[in-house]
């Protein structure tokens, strides 16, 4: 292999974790690697297209928190995770009875909790239960850092396409006071979102912090970014007086968008 590499080790043996931590890796670490050439029998082969290239990195172990079957369920689908005001891990999935599909349907949002980054979670508890056909699901979870409470939104009931202004889905309200060990009944607040906006005819929480299609950030100017799912290109749009108003929603032509629910943080304040 014809590489720039600074060393390259090979065993005969898959590795546990704790070979590979010894064997000089670090969790975190990237490894880049693209196959130029391979000698064999003194042989040179060169790639021409040069295609087989990854950038990868490094994960020592992982935990699989849901996996079809479990507790009686044919699929798990939406994760949601936000990270506690005490550094725990908070993650809420729609856990789908009798099928993958949307509501309405028999689903039912699961909770799992880790305190140590990952490594071990709590059991699943079901923090809304309705039973039946109707369910609720599509988590959007937001930490309070006032209060450090953690909002979990749901869409409830109905599906999207079946909402009226008249009989709307619901939106439903559920508040951890402790980081995410316990959690109080589903508040309803549809009315409250339905009620100022008489044309509104339907509107689906849920996929992440707070926003289901769109996704929004604050610059380091106080103006909001918005992102948003868009079929081709991502579609993006800016407020300047906190979300009162809007200017004119634009597609950045160098970013593909495969009509994703794709999320977006602000990690530094150079935007």
């Amino acid at each position: 292999m014809n590489a720039q590499m600074d060393d390259i080790r090979f065993w005969n043996k898959a590795m546990t974790a704790a070979e590979v931590l010894t064997a000089g890796a670090t969790e975190g670490n990237f490894l880049d690697a693209t196959c130029e050439s391979i000698v064999a029998n003194s042989v040179t082969y060169n790639s021409v297209a040069n295609t087989v290239a990854g950038n990868r990195v490094v994960l020592l172990g992982n935990t699989l928190l849901f996996t079809p079957g479990d507790a009686g369920s044919l699929n798990y689908r939406i994760p949601a995770i936000i990270t506690a005001a005490d550094g725990s891990l908070v993650t809420v999935t729609d856990k789908r009875w009798n099928h993958a599909g949307d509501l309405a349907a028999k689903i039912d949002p699961v909770v799992r909790r880790s305190t140590d980054n990952g490594k071990t979670w709590s059991a699943p508890l079901t923090i809304a239960n309705f039973g039946g056909a109707n369910g609720a699901g599509d988590a959007a979870l937001v930490l309070d850092k006032t209060t450090g409470n953690i909002l979990c939104m749901v869409s409830a009931e109905k599906g999207f396409f079946a909402s009226t202004h008249a009989a709307p889905a619901k939106v439903l309200v559920i508040r951890s006071t402790d980081n995410g060990i316990t959690w109080g009944a589903p508040v309803d607040v549809t009315n409250q979102i339905y009620g100022p906006n008489p044309n509104w005819k339907g509107l689906f929480v849920g996929s992440g912090r707070a926003h289901q299609l769109p996704k929004v950030v604050e610059l380091n100017s106080g103006n909001i970014m918005m992102s948003i799912r868009n079929a081709g290109t991502r579609r993006f749009n800016i407020s300047t007086d906190k979300g009162l108003t809007w200017g004119t929603a634009y597609n950045q032509a160098d970013l593909t968008d495969p009509n994703c629910d794709g999320d977006f943080i602000r990690y530094t304040s150079t935007l």
